[in-house]
């Protein structure tokens, strides 16, 4: 009987300690635990923050970008561009237009049919007919080609041929291009090699520095043509000469002034037109909204299941 009193004394000494062994695991299940659904909150958190962040810069980019597509979009129909920005005055193309149907009309007269005599004596722009026997005054268009190495008036016909042949190259196709543009169907302005590009690229290269470069050449002829002559106001040739380097110094500087002026806004009117494609609509995200996962902890009961307390 005493054998089996202390068997049943240890055993339930045994139970006791298991039982306090059990606690402590339990007890440190438990702290892991909180630890875990702690830092699981902090990284959810941490995520929900970051994507809060990343939707908030999305929603200011996306109304940057609606901003300046519709910035980029303003057209000359709609009224909507600031009449003190050079790039957007009005009324660009009938301005190059215009000036270089005066460049046409130019070359019509100074290139073709005009030469001012000095006086009665003046037989610069004379042609000898072998056939009668008599001479006669020319056309300088019929005269310059034989008289470029004259050597007293050979400046006067390199003026000629230098009014007909620039002005010919520049202005010429800008006239065409111009009537182009303007009798051309609107849905076509855009599409390939159209009246309306060919206008912008004849204005904003060939017409922009060849009327600078080019032009400049009739305007030195005469000048030097003068020089030639000693300044003599009575000599064949001066008042032609001097006639000439008024005539084409006005197209000369006012057809390189309006190309400075104006083919910026063409330019920018090309762009608006044809190359600046509509805003696009975007569809700007919604705030983001915080979710917070409450986790109810229950502490386990050490003692459930443990019929030695």
């Amino acid at each position: 009987m005493m054998k089996k009193t202390t068997l049943l004394s240890l055993l339930a000494m045994s139970a006791i300690a298991q039982g306090d062994g059990f606690g402590d695991i339990a007890d440190n299940a438990i702290d892991s635990a909180n630890d875990a659904a702690d830092e699981g909150a902090a990284i959810a958190d941490g995520a929900l923050d970051d994507a809060a962040a990343i939707a908030a810069d999305a929603e200011d980019d996306a109304i940057e970008g609606v901003e300046d597509a519709s910035k980029a979009a303003k057209t000359v129909e709609t009224g909507d561009r600031d009449p003190s920005d050079w790039r957007y005055w009005n009324g660009s193309s009938w301005w190059i237009g215009i000036i270089h149907c005066v460049d046409v009309l130019w070359w019509v007269i100074w290139g073709h049919f005009v030469y001012i005599k000095t006086n009665t004596s003046d037989d610069n722009v004379r042609e000898y007919a072998w056939e009668s026997g008599t001479s006669y005054d020319a056309l300088p268009i019929g005269w310059f080609w034989t008289h470029l190495a004259h050597p007293t008036n050979g400046f006067t016909a390199a003026t000629y041929l230098f009014i007909w042949l620039f002005y010919l190259i520049i202005s010429i196709p800008q006239v065409i291009f111009w009537i182009w543009q303007l009798v051309e169907d609107e849905a076509d302005k855009c599409k390939g090699i159209s009246g309306t590009w060919l206008f912008n690229m004849w204005a904003s290269y060939p017409g922009l520095y060849g009327s600078w470069v080019l032009y400049f050449l009739p305007v030195l002829m005469p000048i030097l043509q003068m020089g030639q002559i000693n300044g003599d106001i009575f000599a064949p040739g001066w008042i032609n000469a001097i006639v000439q380097v008024s005539m084409m110094t006005l197209t000369w500087l006012a057809t390189g002034l309006i190309h400075i002026l104006f083919v910026p806004a063409l330019n920018q009117e090309w762009t608006d037109k044809c190359e600046t494609k509509a805003p696009v609509a975007v569809k700007v995200p919604e705030p983001v909204t915080e979710v917070v996962e409450v986790i109810d902890e229950v502490e386990p009961d050490v003692d459930d299941g443990n019929d030695w307390d």
